[in-house]
C-alpha cells in the first residue's frame, strides 16, 4: 500500500520522466528498501507512542522532538546528495534509512502531538480514564522514552555511519572521478582534433588515444579482463605508432568501434539508445562508403567519439554492468483483487527461443523493446533490453509467427518487492503466473511468499514464456 502511494502520488510526475539505467536502479531501490519501509516502521512507532501522548505530560517531549526533527532531517538531506559509490552501496542506503527513520518518525510524533493537543474534546476522557491508574502513565512514559532514544540512536548510527562511508570513499571517488573526468575531456578533445582536416596518421593517434582512455575505463568498470586489455594494448600500438594508410586506420577503428559497441550492455533509455544508434549508423556508412575522402571519414569518426562521450556521461560504469535476473516464478492459487493496480497489456514474440538463450521482441502499453537473456545452470540470467522504435517492432514482429504470447500485467507492492502478475489471454487463458525479481541471490532464497500464491515453478521449463508461445 506505501510503495503504491509513493509511486502513484508523491513520485508520480516524477516516474514518467525518461530515466536511465544509473537513474531507473536508483529510484527503485529508494522506493522499496527506504520510502516505503522506513515510513511503514516509523507509522508502527507512531501507534506504540500513542499511550505516551494520551496519558503522560508531553511538553518536554515537544522540545525534545523539534530538535531531532530538525537534525534528523537535514542530516539526510545533505547524505542523500552524496554520491555513493556503488562498491559501499548497501552500507550507504543503510545510513541514509537510519536518518530517514529517525526523521519520519518524529515528524508523526509532532503529528500525533498536534492532533491530541488541538482536540482535547475528542481525547480527554480517554486520557482521564488512563491516569487514574498510577501503572498506565508509567508504563506509557517508558514505552515514550524508549521510542526517543531509539530516534536518538538513527541519528548517532546514521552520523557514525556516514563517517566510516565517508573514509572509505574518499581516495577511491577521487581517484574514480578524476580518471572519469580525463576520458570525458579526452574523447570530446579528439573529436575536435578530428574536425580540423588533419591527415590520416594525425587521426590514427587521435583514435588510439580515444579508445585507449576508454578501454582502461571500461577495464575499470569490469574487473579484470584479458579482451580489454588485448583492446587496450592495441589502441596504444596505433597511438604510439600511427599507420600512413587510411585503409588499415579504418580497419582498426571499426574493429574498436564494433567492441565497443558489444561491451556497452546497458543502452534502454531514450537517450543512450539514440547515441548508440547513431554510431551504428556511423560505422555502417564507414564500412560502405570505403573511397569517401579522409575528411569525411574523420567527420564520422568525430561524431562517434561525441556520443560515445555523451553515453559514459549519462551512465558511467552502469554503461557496462551487465543485468542479472534473479527471479522466483509462482502459480496463482488465489486471485488477489486488481481493482487497485494498474494494467498494461503485453504482446511479446520471439525471434530466437533456445534451451539457454532468447531473443524476444515486445510491446508494452505504447512502448517497444528487443530483449536477449541468457540463463546459466543456477536459474539466473543475464538479461540486456533496449527500447526500439514502433517501425522496427512491426518490421520484426511476422518474424515471430507461431511463437507468440498476449497478456496484461499488473504490478502489486509486496514489503519491499514488486510481484508481477501476468493474466494470460488468447491460447493460454486462465492461465495466471507471479514472477518476484530480487537483487541477490540471498534475498531470493529468503524470500516468504504472499498466501494467494501456489506452487513455486521457477525451474519448470513449461512455464518459461517461449514455451507457452503459440
Amino acid at each position: 500500500m506505501l510503495d503504491n502511494f509513493f509511486r502513484k502520488v508523491v513520485f508520480k510526475n516524477f516516474l514518467k520522466i525518461d530515466l536511465n539505467a544509473v537513474e531507473l536502479a536508483t529510484a527503485e531501490e529508494s522506493l522499496t528498501t527506504k520510502y516505503s519501509h522506513g515510513v511503514k516502521e516509523s507509522l508502527f512507532y507512531g501507534l506504540l507512542v500513542i499511550p505516551t501522548l494520551l496519558f503522560v505530560d508531553t511538553s518536554v517531549l515537544s522540545s525534545v522532538l523539534i530538535p531531532i526533527t530538525m537534525v534528523s532531517g537535514t542530516a539526510w538531506f545533505a547524505v542523500s546528495l552524496v554520491n555513493i559509490k556503488q562498491k559501499f552501496g548497501s552500507f550507504g542506503n543503510e545510513l541514509t534509512i537510519d536518518l530517514y527513520r529517525s526523521f519520519t518518525t518524529s515528524l508523526i510524533f509532532l503529528s500525533l502531538m498536534t492532533l491530541i493537543s488541538l482536540n482535547p474534546f475528542l481525547f480527554s476522557s480517554i486520557s482521564a480514564w488512563g491516569k487514574q491508574y498510577s501503572l498506565v502513565p508509567l508504563i506509557s512514559g517508558a514505552i515514550g522514552t524508549l521510542l526517543v532514544f531509539k530516534m536518538i540512536y538513527d541519528v548517532f548510527s546514521g552520523a557514525t555511519k556516514y563517517d566510516m562511508n565517508d573514509s572509505m570513499l574518499t581516495g577511491q571517488n577521487e581517484a574514480a572521478e578524476k580518471y572519469f573526468t580525463r576520458s570525458l575531456s579526452l574523447l570530446n578533445s579528439c573529436a575536435d582534433h578530428l574536425k580540423t582536416g588533419i591527415s590520416a596518421d594525425v587521426s590514427g593517434y587521435y583514435v588510439g588515444l580515444a579508445f585507449f582512455e576508454v578501454f582502461n575505463y571500461i577495464l575499470i568498470s569490469k574487473g579484470d579482463h584479458s579482451e580489454i586489455q588485448t583492446l587496450i594494448t592495441e589502441a596504444g600500438l596505433l597511438k604510439s605508432q600511427p599507420p600512413d594508410s587510411k585503409k588499415e586506420i579504418v580497419l582498426k577503428c571499426v574493429m574498436f568501434i564494433e567492441r565497443f559497441l558489444t561491451l556497452v550492455t546497458n543502452h534502454s533509455d531514450s537517450r543512450t539508445n539514440k547515441s548508440y544508434k547513431n554510431i551504428q549508423l556511423e560505422l555502417s556508412s564507414i564500412r560502405k562508403n570505403t573511397s569517401e575522402s579522409q575528411g569525411v571519414f574523420n567527420l564520422r569518426l568525430a561524431t562517434i567519439l561525441e556520443e560515445m562521450e555523451d553515453m559514459l556521461a549519462g551512465q558511467g560504469e552502469m554503461l557496462f554492468k551487465k543485468r542479472v535476473e534473479i527471479e522466483k516464478k509462482f502459480l496463482v492459487a488465489k486471485t488477489p483483487s486488481l481493482y487497485a493496480y494498474e494494467k498494461t497489456d503485453i504482446s511479446q514474440g520471439y525471434l530466437i527461443s533456445q534451451k539457454d538463450s532468447e531473443l524476444r521482441v515486445r510491446k508494452m502499453g505504447e512502448k517497444y523493446f528487443k530483449t536477449s537473456k541468457k540463463t546459466h545452470s543456477s536459474g539466473y540470467r543475464d538479461e540486456i533490453e533496449e527500447y526500439i522504435t514502433q517501425e522496427e517492432f512491426e518490421k520484426l514482429w511476422p518474424q515471430t509467427d507461431g511463437k507468440r504470447v498476449e497478456k496484461s500485467r499488473y504490478k502489486i507492492p509486496y514489503k519491499d518487492l514488486v510481484i508481477e502478475l501476468d493474466v494470460f489471454s488468447g491460447h493460454n487463458k486462465g492461465l495466471m503466473l507471479a514472477e518476484v525479481e530480487f537483487d541477490s541471490e540471498e534475498k531470493a532464497t529468503r524470500f516468504l511468499p504472499p498466501d494467494w500464491f501456489g506452487d513455486d515453478v521457477t525451474h519448470d521449463s513449461k512455464y518459461r514464456n517461449v514455451n507457452l508461445t503459440a
